[in-house]
């Protein structure tokens, strides 16, 4: 989504979607959001209670059902991305989006970026206990990379 704001914003590739610049920074703005909040929630209650989590998937879950009802009802159109509506339903998955990474962050497993794989993939390339029998945060974002897909 950076990279898509930086270039919608330049107006490249020239010709291209001039709204990509509002998607993306929608999309930024309310991860942000929704690591704010739970990030709050977790360092006011504790990530480790057992409510707090379950409250959270909650949250998490009911967001992506908001979205998916609303693409599935085509209140907002699945295809053409070049609508205004279609900011409806982004923020719902991003604010998602970022209570998982905080989430992830408050229980101690900084090494599993949620949503992003790139940097599971770096980390995988130049883990220097790649190939060691006894490596857990190697073997966790395998499981990362193998859940995602």
């Amino acid at each position: 989504n950076t990279i898509f704001l930086a270039l919608s914003s330049a107006n490249l590739p020239a010709g291209s979607d001039s709204f990509k610049w509002a998607r993306s920074g929608v999309s930024i703005l309310s991860l942000m959001v929704g690591s704010l909040i739970a990030g709050r929630i977790y360092t006011a209650v504790g990530p480790n209670r057992r409510l707090t989590l379950i409250g959270s998937f909650l949250l998490q879950a009911f967001c992506i059902v908001i979205a998916a009802i609303l693409v599935q009802t085509d209140a907002v159109p699945e295809t053409n991305a070049t609508e205004k509506v279609v900011l409806i339903a982004i923020p719902f998955l991003a604010a998602q989006s970022g209570a998982q990474v905080a989430t992830a962050k408050s229980l101690g497993f900084s090494e599993l970026p949620t949503t992003v794989l790139t940097s599971v993939y770096n980390d995988l390339a130049s883990d220097d206990k790649l190939l060691a029998w006894d490596n857990p945060k190697r073997d966790r974002r395998l499981g990362s990379v193998v859940m995602m897909m």
